[in-house]
């Protein structure tokens, strides 16, 4: 990970010095909401800075457990000695030592999970997220999969959840982040957010906004129809007039009995319907009793061929 330049180490220390005071404003919070989604490198450099108050003694603790906040000269004194031991560190980051928690999702399976910060998070299938929360920051990195987050409000910690090569930064927002391969989904369902793609242009979200940044960094922004793309949450598949390929793709998300189309005519086929995830079987009975198609089953596995005799009499 590369070493913000001196400037921004600056700013952030700055920020960090801001954001610790007993005499921050809205304003300030305001402000600094926006410096840190104005670039990846605000991000970084304010979580390093976070470790380096930390090591040089930021916040006094005595025997009694009581924190005082630092007057205003000690505040300067480790604000300048912060950026000076950043600027010296070479290649090496400073981070706040705190305990990460890894959640994961087998396929077929989801799961609920409430937070310190009063956040809470819905894994779908088949999904992996690491979080680190501290004083000042809560991070996430979603490894893959899809994550519903409502995020609880902070007003000094932004939420942000790293996956693939962007950040998502939400303050108090409903948003799911869906992460196949190198393609990342996001959706707002609520609230507001930023994206601070790798090396371009932020993308500031509003409620209903979805952004697709592909694997080679294209992105495409709509405001699509949510009941579909939120059905999961209710164990469900909406497919609307969609390619009968694309519809066993999801289903198979959730299923260790995949569904397989090894003709191409066959998987151009559209369908529509509402149907539970996890049962393979019953989906492609379903399918077989709308489609010219039938059914070859084999251990693990579906196949959905053409049925020639009723594409014949159709």
């Amino acid at each position: 990970m590369a070493i913000p330049a001196d400037d921004i180490q600056a700013e952030a220390a700055l920020w960090l010095v801001r954001l610790r005071s007993d005499a921050r404003t809205e304003a300030q919070l305001a402000a600094f909401r926006q410096w840190l989604s104005a670039d990846q490198s605000h991000a970084t450099a304010f979580e390093a800075v976070n470790s380096t108050w930390d090591i040089s003694g930021g916040l006094p603790r005595d025997l009694r457990g009581a924190v005082h906040a630092p007057s205003s000269s000690n505040r300067r004194r480790i604000m300048a000695g912060g950026v000076a031991l950043l600027a010296g560190a070479g290649a090496m980051t400073f981070w706040r030592s705190a305990e990460a928690k890894n959640f994961r999702t087998e396929v077929g399976e989801q799961k609920h999970v409430s937070l310190d910060d009063g956040t809470r998070i819905f894994l779908d299938t088949d999904t992996q997220l690491e979080i680190r929360f501290s004083e000042t920051q809560r991070t996430t990195h979603l490894r893959y999969g899809r994550v519903n987050f409502r995020v609880a409000p902070d007003p000094i910690r932004p939420f942000v959840v790293n996956a693939a090569e962007a950040k998502v930064i939400a303050v108090s927002s409903n948003i799911d982040v869906r992460l196949d391969g190198a393609q990342l989904s996001v959706i707002l369902v609520k609230g507001s957010a930023d994206i601070v793609p790798a090396s371009s242009q932020i993308e500031k979200l509003q409620a209903g906004d979805r952004l697709v940044i592909d694997s080679e960094g294209l992105r495409h922004r709509d405001k699509p129809a949510l009941a579909p793309l939120l059905a999961w949450q209710t164990g469900q598949a909406i497919f609307e007039n969609g390619r009968l390929r694309d519809a066993a793709t999801e289903m198979n998300r959730y299923s260790n009995v995949k569904l397989v189309i090894p003709n191409s005519e066959v998987g151009d086929f559209k369908i529509s319907g509402i149907y539970s995830v996890g049962d393979n079987t019953a989906f492609a009975n379903s399918v077989v009793r709308l489609l010219p198609v039938k059914i070859v089953q084999t251990e693990g596995h579906i196949e959905l061929i053409a049925d020639k005799a009723r594409q014949t009499r159709g």
